[in-house]
């Protein structure tokens, strides 16, 4: 996937250093690529990112006979005849905060994409990711935390936040901020998460840096 991404942006014609935004699963990318590309990484802000220990903690990945199954469920065209009980489940949606057109879009690409045969693979692949990103060490690079209540993580509010705690202790240059929300941040306070994030940003020397938001999970 890194591999992917940076192959995108090489094409865009866009270089770095970047700020990276991972949500969730992707914070595990994101210490991969600041660990194995140092000089393309500036800083990290985790949208609520899971860590490696969050898998060493707790196993949080469905059988992959089930993401096999859902996934040819999703297949038949089935979900798009009930998308109150699908697609409007998912936290971009029943935050309230999108639009009737980007509402439509939104079903359209969940449709499409969910439990596709990429995100089967990056779900049943996430365990083995998180051993290798945690054996590499964890980068020393400048980071923020913005951790939610836990709804959504499969963690009670105190073990997530748990989590995150030891996890500044161990990276050791990083902060933290809280939020009374669930895991997607980002939809449920889009303008909390935009003036942290440009506070975070607004504290470095160089403005010029490219903000990368990378939002993989495996949550619908």
């Amino acid at each position: 996937m890194l591999d992917e991404t940076r192959a995108a942006l090489h094409g865009a014609g866009v270089t770095g250093p970047y700020v990276l935004l991972p949500h969730s699963m992707s914070g595990l990318e994101a210490l991969y690529w600041t660990k194995k590309y140092p000089a393309e990484v500036e800083a990290i802000i985790g949208l609520d990112m899971a860590t490696p220990q969050a898998y060493e903690t707790r196993n949080l990945v469905p059988p992959a006979a089930a993401t096999a199954l859902l996934g040819a469920l999703c297949r038949t065209g089935l979900p798009r005849l009930l998308p109150r009980l699908t697609a409007d489940q998912s936290p971009a949606i029943k935050a309230g905060n999108l639009s009737a057109e980007d509402k439509a879009v939104y079903r359209t690409l969940f449709f499409k994409n969910f439990m596709d045969p990429d995100i089967q693979r990056e779900i049943n692949t996430v365990n083995a990711n998180a051993r290798k990103v945690a054996e590499a060490g964890l980068p020393q690079i400048k980071m923020l935390q913005l951790v939610s209540n836990g709804k959504g993580t499969g963690f009670s509010k105190d073990e997530w936040r748990s989590i995150q705690e030891s996890f500044k202790a161990q990276q050791g240059n990083s902060q933290i901020r809280y939020f009374d929300a669930p895991h997607y941040l980002h939809d449920y306070v889009p303008e909390k998460m935009s003036e942290a994030i440009r506070d975070f940003i607004s504290g470095k020397p160089d403005r010029s840096s490219k903000v990368i938001r990378h939002t993989l999970t495996s949550h619908p």
